[in-house]
């Protein structure tokens, strides 16, 4: 199965992702704070974490530590089951921003925002002030069309 096919069955169109997730992945470096994001917006939608980690080195070629730092997120919250709003992610079909919890606790509890503490545009792509962003995020739609997720036969 290809990359992108796999995204866009499992989260929604490319062209539908947040702003804010297509910045982190495409134009920013890595740092803590960009990566919670990421692997939270993953780890939400459900993307197993090879996925998650083969998107991000995909995108950012910088980011050769990045599966490593998805993969503890990812198993801090797999862990915790009692935890409750450990991040944060926006969530593409639903159009709303939920906690991740614990699964102990509800998997759709929809975060209040605070419009200074919170940062997370969610507009898409097409609607991004940032114009280098709608270049480069079709660029690599085109990129991630061919490139194989993983082999169903396998």
């Amino acid at each position: 199965m290809y990359l992108l096919e796999f995204l866009e069955y499992s989260i929604a169109d490319f062209t539908l992702w947040p702003t804010y997730i297509l910045e982190l992945l495409l134009l920013k470096d890595w740092c803590p704070d960009n990566m919670v994001k990421i692997a939270a917006f993953f780890f939400g939608h459900k993307i197993p974490l090879s996925i998650a980690s083969k998107v991000y080195t995909y995108c950012n070629a910088r980011g050769h530590l990045a599966p490593y730092i998805i993969g503890a997120f990812y198993s801090t919250w797999q862990d915790n089951k009692d935890g409750l709003h450990m991040a944060k992610y926006y969530n593409v079909r639903e159009g709303k921003i939920f906690w991740i919890n614990g699964k102990n606790h509800s998997q759709t509890e929809i975060v209040e925002l605070n419009p200074i503490e919170d940062n997370m545009d969610c507009r898409t792509m097409n609607h991004s002030q940032i114009p280098s962003l709608h270049a480069q995020a079709l660029l690599t739609k085109q990129l991630m069309y061919d490139a194989v997720a993983f082999d169903l036969m396998d």
